[in-house]
């Protein structure tokens, strides 16, 4: 039996400073991040399909699993005062400059 995912989505350093989101399970090509008017939405999507056949059996699986957090960013900031770095089971958001509060 798999256990249920344990999502995380926080910021690092108060105040809108970097942002880790952790989605356990996802790979980087299956993650995506988008930003527009002043929210950040972060999702992921993971579809497999599997066969099997043996002496007297067939077997035929398939899975989906999806994953959408929206968040919104402090007051000013824009796609382009940020980082972004994906990879397997995480995104991380860097500040490039200093954001209006």
């Amino acid at each position: 039996m798999k256990k249920g995912r344990n999502f995380r989505f926080y910021w690092e350093k108060p105040k809108g400073g970097d942002m880790k989101i952790e989605m356990p399970g996802f790979r980087k090509d299956e993650i995506s991040v988008k930003m527009e008017g002043g929210m950040l939405t972060v999702s992921a999507e993971k579809k497999s399909h599997r066969k099997e056949k043996g002496k007297g059996f067939y077997k035929e699986e398939a899975s989906f699993s999806s994953f959408s957090r929206s968040v919104s960013m402090p007051e000013g900031a824009g796609g382009k005062d940020f980082e972004v770095d994906i990879e397997d089971g995480a995104v991380k958001l860097k500040r490039k400059k200093k954001v209006k509060n």
